[in-house]
C-alpha cells in the first residue's frame, strides 16, 4: 500500500478479520502475523496512532501438520467466507460490512525458506499455498501472543520486534516504489514509539541477535539508513512534497536508526 492514512472504517474491517483469524488459529504454533499490521499491534496507539494498513500477512510454518482436527486451513477460510484468489492462490479476500459499506481485506499466506520453482509452495495437509520469501522464517522464532486492541476479541501470535525489523529491512531493500515508503515509515514509527523507548527496543533486539536472520537484518538496516542519500531516509520522506520538511524527515530517520544500531552494537561481544 502507499503512504496514505487508512480510514477508520477500513481499520475496523481489518480488526474484524484479525479477530476471526485469532479464533481460527487459536494461538496455534506455526501461524504468525507479520507485515504492516504488526506496529498497530505491538505499539500502544494512544499517543501516535499508526497510519494503518489494509492487508493481513501471515507466515505459516511449511512443516506444520494441522491447525484443526477436522478441516484443512483452506476449508476453514472458505467456511468463513474468505475467497481464494485465482491469480494469487496464496491470497484470500474477505468482504466486511462496516457502517453500511463493504470493505475488502486481503489475507496473504506467506512462508520462508528455500524458494521453489514459481515462488509458491503448497502445504498439502492444509490445502493452501504460500508465497515463499527467504528470510520470513524469522517470524517463527519467538512470536508474541497479543491481545487484540479495542473492542476486538481474541489473542493472536505476532512476530517479535526483532523479527519484524529483520523482515522490514529485507522488504525495504528489495521492493519498489511507494511500497518502500511504507516499509521505511514502519521502521521509523516503531523506533519513535516503542514502549520504553529506543533503549528497550535495542534490548529486545539484542536478545535475539543469536538468530543469523536478525543479525543480518541489523546490518541491512544500518546500510539502508547510512546517510541522507540512502534508500531508507529517501523512502521515509517520499510522501512529503515540501523539500525542507522532506530533509527534516530524512535526518530524523537517520538519527533514530543510528541511535538504535549504536545501542544494539554497544553490547556486541
Amino acid at each position: 500500500m502507499s503512504r496514505e492514512d487508512v480510514s477508520s472504517e477500513k481499520t475496523s474491517a481489518l480488526m474484524q478479520v484479525l479477530s476471526e483469524l485469532a479464533d481460527l488459529f487459536d494461538l496455534a504454533e506455526g501461524a504468525v502475523v507479520v507485515g504492516g499490521t504488526v506496529p498497530f499491534l505491538l505499539i500502544p496507539q494512544a499517543s501516535e496512532p499508526h497510519e494503518g494498513t489494509v492487508d493481513v500477512d501471515i507466515v505459516l510454518d511449511r512443516k506444520k501438520k494441522g491447525f484443526d482436527d477436522v478441516y484443512t486451513l483452506h476449508e476453514l477460510l472458505e467456511r468463513n467466507s474468505y475467497v481464494q484468489g485465482t491469480t494469487k492462490p496464496f491470497q484470500y479476500t474477505k468482504a466486511v460490512l462496516v457502517n453500511g459499506a463493504l470493505h475488502e481485506i486481503n489475507v496473504e499466506l506467506l512462508g520462508g525458506g528455500v524458494v521453489p520453482p514459481g515462488g509458491l509452495a503448497r502445504i498439502q495437509t492444509e490445502d493452501v499455498y504460500v508465497s515463499v520469501i527467504p528470510g520470513l522464517e524469522v517470524a517463527l522464532d519467538g512470536p508474541i501472543a497479543i491481545d487484540l486492541p479495542g473492542d476486538s476479541q481474541g489473542r493472536i501470535l505476532v512476530t517479535s520486534f526483532p523479527g519484524f525489523f529483520a523482515m522490514k529491512s529485507l522488504a525495504l531493500a528489495t521492493r519498489d516504489g511507494k511500497v518502500k515508503s511504507k516499509d521505511a515509515y514502519d521502521i521509523v514509527y516503531c523506533l519513535r514509539n516503542y514502549p520504553g523507548g529506543v533503549e528497550a527496543a535495542a534490548e529486545q533486539f539484542r536478545a535475539m541477535m543469536g538468530n543469523p536472520l536478525v543479525r543480518e537484518g541489523l546490518d541491512r538496516i544500518e546500510q539502508l539508513f547510512s546517510d541522507t542519500a540512502a534508500i531508507g531516509p529517501k523512502a521515509y520522506a517520499m510522501s512529503e512534497s515540501d523539500p525542507d520538511e522532506a530533509q527534516l524527515m530524512r535526518r530524523e530517520a537517520i538519527e533514530r536508526v543510528h541511535e538504535f544500531v549504536a545501542l544494539v552494537r554497544a553490547h556486541d561481544p
